[in-house]
């Protein structure tokens, strides 16, 4: 705790103190020696330089410094241009800057970098970086936005007017509206993951390079006249890159469809062919065959004979499909048996021993249900015996035999 209260006390000490010399806390070392270097500090490292050596600088390069903190930016309230590229910032604010025309940011971590407090900003280099959004709303002067290189999954441009060059390479962008930016000259926007882009900002013939390269999912480009850019691609105008899938429409959303006249969705209004995109529909006969016994049941009909029978399917666009059958249709049978056995009679691998009537479900030749019954009468065999006392012999009327 006294650790922690000699800490507040010292910072509370050191403010005063920076306040009562009019100075500005800088506390990377690195950032610090610079400006000894630029001679708008002097000494050793103090964590401190005076502001009156700072507040009319309106040109500061700090590339290629090492530098993690710019605290104590905020003390170039004249600042007009500003470079700290190649360092190792991760956040960036420049909201005091008020005066600031030119950023170069390059090459560095940032994830964040906020620009709401320079309303006269008008190039602003950004790339190589990590951020993820950023807000343009008060930077009504863009001219030039360099931003490739970061991970942007999307950008509002439209308040920026001014804008002249867009590059925003290699983000994450899946649209991009440049529709209010009716001073655009240069856009280069490859390798995102565009799957829409409009251009239509009423001034589309002063656009001289357009870079949409490595954007697969981007079949359409919004603009205002596609003969116009139709004949920049034909004639082959070198600063014209585009994907071989990309097409150009004066309404994207409705410029999708089978443009195949064999199709049943065929529609000439269509501009972009989706043929390739399994949108086209075609009429698919089919003709399949099947065998049943005694009855098939065909689109809702019980068919009880053999022979070849059709159905027409009709789609939501009426493309009519029809489906042949083939059918066999077998027979079941049945049969009755009547048997008189002694004692026992052998059926289908059961021993009967009892007169009854019995059913049996079979497969005929055809595999289709065979029903016998068999009708059983079983006679029970008898025996005995007799003692005979005869002189000499005896004559067996049974057995025809004499017996002596």
């Amino acid at each position: 705790m006294k650790k922690l209260f000699t800490l507040l006390f010292t910072i509370l000490l050191s403010t005063v103190f920076l306040s009562a010399q009019n100075k500005t806390f800088v506390p990377d070392d690195n950032f610090e020696q610079e400006l000894i270097n630029l001679g708008y500090d002097s000494g050793a490292l103090d964590d401190s330089v005076l502001t009156s050596n700072i507040n009319s600088v309106v040109s500061l390069d700090l590339s290629n410094k090492g530098i993690s903190d710019l605290s104590g930016i905020e003390g170039f309230v004249s600042l007009d241009s500003l470079n700290v590229y190649n360092n190792l910032l991760t956040t960036l604010d420049l909201t005091s800057n008020s005066n600031l025309q030119n950023l170069n940011c390059n090459n560095n971590g940032l994830t964040s970098l906020d620009l709401s407090g320079n309303p006269l900003l008008d190039e602003v280099y950004c790339e190589l970086n990590q951020l993820q959004n950023i807000d343009l709303s008060g930077n009504f002067q863009l001219e030039r936005l360099y931003i490739n290189d970061n991970s942007l999954s999307n950008i509002d441009l439209l308040i920026n007017d001014k804008l002249v060059i867009l590059h925003i390479n290699n983000n994450n962008l899946n649209t991009l509206n440049l529709s209010n930016n009716d001073d655009l000259l240069d856009l280069a926007c490859q390798s995102n993951e565009l799957t829409s882009l409009d251009l239509r900002n009423g001034k589309n013939e002063s656009l001289f390079f357009l870079e949409t390269l490595n954007n697969s999912n981007l079949y359409c480009i919004d603009v205002d006249d596609t003969t116009h850019f139709y004949s920049l691609i034909n004639n082959s105008h070198p600063g014209f890159l585009l994907d071989a899938q990309h097409e150009f429409s004066t309404d994207c959303n409705n410029a999708f469809g089978c443009m195949d006249p064999n199709a049943c969705n065929y529609d000439a209004f269509y501009s972009i062919d989706t043929s390739n995109g399994n949108i086209c529909i075609f009429p698919t006969d089919s003709i399949f065959s099947a065998t049943a016994c005694d009855e098939y049941v065909f689109n809702g009909d019980t068919l009880t004979t053999s022979g070849i029978f059709y159905d027409t399917l009709v789609n939501s666009v009426t493309c009519d499909s029809v489906i042949t059958l083939n059918l066999t249709i077998n027979s079941s049978n049945s049969g009755d048996l009547t048997i008189t056995a002694c004692d026992y009679y052998l059926w289908e691998g059961d021993s009967l021993t009892q007169s009854s009537t019995n059913v049996k479900t079979l497969t005929n030749i055809n595999g289709c249900d065979s029903i016998a019954t068999l009708n059983l009468t079983i006679n029970y065999s008898n025996s005995g015996s007799d003692s005979i006392t005869r002189c000499d012999s005896y004559f067996w009327p049974t057995t025809q035999l004499t017996y002596s």
